[in-house]
């Protein structure tokens, strides 16, 4: 649970503004820094004086205070989440209008739960405004809330209540409408996919249902298209330190179907998540081969290539491989004339890395990892990537300067 103390919080809230990049962000940040001073100082007027603000704990951006337009009338209010210390189990959600640079309370509601998994503002009631989707968290992880409340003028209405696992707010139907699907884990017991949507009266109906694999552990689920004009639920699960695999769940002819039998298609040797490998608006099936000359290694020691698969409704099509080096900050994303043509050959200390193909065993890329106290400015090596870490170089030669295009920084990496 991120959460801080309402003093702590108040320098933080509303900290997604950066650093100025530009004359420009010069001129405007003392008129934004003097806005968000004005909301601070009045919201915490009407907090008690040791509430604790809530952060929801996904996200990559973790905000105290959320302005959106809850009311749709073009302007914008201010969502806090709050606890108190005298009562662990009890979250505030207060809601404030602004109106002539005055920030005052307009709606308050209790919530019974231990911290904020998660918070998205949608209009999953479909009737034109946005509704707050919360994620409520208890000590048990297999009993999660997830909530939509309904906003109109001064009323909250909780219109959806519903425990959860993950869940995705998407168009996965492809109506026009947001709906939400919920993984549900049952502890020892059973894992179902829901689907939910609401009518015009904001009235919530379990459209359709599937079970899945009650084993493994459900790590990853998102919505995605995993052809140019169908989408479907996207579930990552680990089955070990070991083995893993990915389940597609789309909707099809009114319910919910599995796109996989059982987890031989896409069983992988460890958790790689599905993403747009290649930024072509459809998501890849992460798996990973062993490459040529490991394949008697024992698992620790071998060296793996990492495959990026789309689904056809014939088969798998592998689309990308990269050589993915997550402790060295890197990987290379091989052109389509290496697919299956080249293996890997690291020094005992694995600081240098070659790109070498099978037929030939000719180098293709050369990678050597500098700290920067070791680095020489050598002419034998040139430098392609810096990092606060390490200086990433490459032979001088005119294959290897050629080649380096195809090196990355981890951070460079494609996400959901």
């Amino acid at each position: 649970m991120k959460y801080l103390l309402i003093v702590f919080t108040l320098l933080l809230a509303l900290s997604g503004c950066g650093m100025p990049k530009s004359p420009e962000d010069l001129l405007k940040t003392p008129k934004l820094e003097a806005k968000q001073a004005s909301l601070k100082s009045q919201i915490s007027h009407y907090l008690p004086k040791h509430a604790i603000m809530l952060a929801p704990d996904q996200g990559k951006k973790k905000s105290y205070i959320s302005l959106v337009d809850i009311n749709a009338d073009h302007k914008k209010e201010a969502i806090v989440f709050y606890k108190t210390d005298k009562d662990a189990y009890d979250i505030k959600l207060v809601i404030f209008a602004n109106s002539h640079n005055k920030w005052k309370k307009i709606s308050q509601a209790t919530i019974q739960g231990y911290s904020l998994d998660m918070l998205q503002f949608k209009d999953v009631t479909n009737n034109g405004k946005l509704d707050i989707v919360a994620g409520i968290t208890y000590h048990d992880f297999y009993n999660n809330a997830l909530l939509v409340l309904s906003v109109n003028g001064k009323t909250t209405k909780k219109v959806f209540d519903q425990f959860y696992t993950k869940a995705v707010l998407d168009d996965l139907n492809q109506d026009k409408q947001t709906d939400i699907s919920i993984l549900r884990v049952k502890k020892d017991k059973e894992v179902k996919v829901s689907f939910y949507q609401a009518d015009k009266h904001e009235k919530f109906s379990k459209l359709s249902e599937t079970v899945l694999d009650q084993y493994g552990f459900y790590d990853h689920m998102f919505a995605a298209n995993i052809t140019k004009n169908k989408r479907a639920l996207v579930l990552d699960i680990g089955e070990g330190a070991h083995s893993a695999y990915t389940q597609l769940v789309t909707f099809d002819q009114g319910k919910l179907k599995k796109i996989f039998k059982n987890d031989e298609a896409t069983f992988k040797p460890y958790m790689i998540k599905s993403v747009d490998i290649n930024n072509d608006g459809i998501v890849e099936i992460g798996n990973a081969r062993v490459a040529k000359g490991y394949e008697k290694e024992p698992y620790a020691t071998a060296v793996w290539i990492e495959q990026y698969y789309q689904w056809t409704p014939k088969k798998l099509a592998l689309v990308k491989e990269l050589y993915v080096d997550n402790e060295k900050g890197f990987y290379v994303d091989f052109p389509e004339s290496w697919v299956g043509n080249v293996t890997i050959k690291e020094n005992k200390s694995r600081r240098m890395i070659q790109i070498v193909e099978v037929n030939s065993n000719k180098p293709l890329l050369t990678i050597k990892i500098f700290t920067h106290k070791r680095w020489n400015n050598s002419d034998k090596f040139i430098p392609i990537r810096r990092t606060d870490r390490y200086i990433y170089a490459t032979a001088n030669t005119a294959e290897n300067r050629k080649n380096s295009k195809y090196f990355h920084s981890i951070v460079e990496f494609p996400e959901e």
